[in-house]
């Protein structure tokens, strides 16, 4: 680990010498020592000479027994000159990855001056070099696996190849080598929304077992990869003899140089879309309408099918309005609707279809859909009662219609239907 220790003056030390210290901190549990060889100390930009047990001295505390230095007999800063000091702490198990925690005080003090000035610093390494995490896709009917690489320090990963298993058969590696995503972020950044793609990716190799299966890759991160975190994301088919709500599992390590650094096991069920409707209103206050008396509400509605169904519809029903007693007031009957014309054009630009496989991850809209084959209907009825009786022909003669229900139907199974409209009271 190398360390950096600025000491600086505004005004200036009143021509007396400096000394720099340095404690390891006693919390400390990543055992270690300083690399006698790797001092460095500058004036500005000029070069300070450091000879060990002259101005330059190593001991162990004698309080908590960790290491310490002392660098004496500095020449004095004047006003705004200062020293900076780089050295190494070498860890004393430098093959594997840290676990626990470090930390050291670094102070400085002129002669004369009562008490130096300190400055601490400390990190805990938890450990969890790598992460994994597994979900089943219910649109694309794929396992979605994540490994994340916590580079803390951050070191550079050089080197460092990452080895996933898979550890059911019959699966392959959704694209290949060109399917397995590597991208970079920071703490608490959203790894659904990020898109900063490595600009030099690493070698990766899909791995095969005897019978030629896929049974994983291997990543190795080339030269430079010093982001705090690393995100590795790829697809994979799910076998047909696999059950719903089977629960998956992937192993996924690191290793430097063939040792193994830290490994993790990542698991996904695979929970497959089944039947569900969900509503919602897009904005909690009614909008004013065209008239006084006239409030518009926008809506959202969701609807899913099983991939063994044929096709799904959405029924939707304007009913009337009620009061906090449940009950329609007087002269409100019938005042719940939207106008066909109004009711069509919204539903024609909100409603979409999303399906296996689609590279439309916006959804396919209905003239989308006609294009792929999947065929849409939308009926108006008059009534809350959908009847043949009570259905509205959508032409420009009635697009002043009140339409008090509808439906929508995508002859096709495995779906998502999703659709906004607004409707008067």
């Amino acid at each position: 680990m190398e360390f950096t220790v600025t000491v600086s003056s505004t005004l200036g030390t009143d021509g007396k010498k400096v000394k720099i210290s340095d404690i390891i901190g006693k919390s400390t549990t990543i055992a270690g020592n300083y690399d006698e060889n790797s001092f460095s100390l500058k004036k500005g930009e000029a070069s300070v000479e450091l000879t060990k047990e002259t101005n330059l001295k190593f001991g162990t505390d004698s309080t908590t027994g960790k290491p310490c230095f002392e660098i004496s007999d500095l020449a004095a800063l004047e006003a705004g000159e200062s020293y900076t000091l780089t050295y190494h702490y070498k860890l004393n198990d430098a093959d594997t990855w840290p676990v626990g925690e470090i930390g050291n005080t670094a102070s400085a003090i002129y002669e004369g001056k009562k008490d130096p000035v300190p400055a601490s610093w400390s990190k805990r390494y938890s450990g969890s070099l790598i992460e994994k995490s597994g979900n089943y896709d219910t649109v694309n009917r794929k396992m979605r696996w994540r490994i994340k690489i916590n580079n803390v320090g951050p070191s550079d990963l050089n080197g460092y190849t990452v080895k996933d298993t898979l550890k059911y058969t019959g699966a392959t590696i959704v694209g290949g080598t060109d399917g397995i995503k590597v991208k970079y972020g920071g703490s608490g950044d959203n790894w659904d929304s990020i898109n900063k793609m490595v600009s030099s990716k690493g070698t990766v190799t899909i791995t095969k077992n005897e019978a030629g299966q896929e049974t994983g890759f291997t990543y190795t991160f080339p030269a430079g990869s010093t982001e705090k975190y690393y995100l590795i994301e790829y697809y994979t088919t799910v076998p047909d003899d696999i059950q719903d709500n089977e629960l998956l599992k992937n192993d996924a390590e690191i290793d430097k140089d063939d040792k193994k650094q830290d490994g993790t096991t990542g698991s996904g069920k695979v929970v497959r879309q089944g039947w569900a409707a969900v509503k919602s209103k897009v904005d909690r206050d009614l909008k004013n309408g065209a008239t006084d008396n006239q409030k518009i509400a926008r809506w959202n509605a969701t609807a899913k099918s099983p991939e063994s169904a044929s096709s799904i519809t959405l029924c939707d029903r304007f009913f009337d309005p009620v009061n906090s007693s449940g009950q329609t007031p007087s002269g409100a009957e019938d005042t719940h609707y939207a106008l066909l014309g109004e009711l069509d054009r919204d539903l024609k630009n909100g409603i979409r279809v999303f399906r296996v496989g689609d590279t439309y991850t916006q959804g396919l809209t209905m003239d989308q859909a006609k294009n792929r084959g999947i065929e849409t209907e939308i009926i108006y009825y008059s009534s809350v009662d959908q009847t043949e009786a009570n259905e509205v022909d959508n032409t420009t003669e009635n697009k002043d219609a009140k339409i008090r229900s509808f439906k929508i139907t995508v002859k096709e199974g495995g779906v998502i239907l999703a659709t906004s409209y607004a409707r008067s009271v």
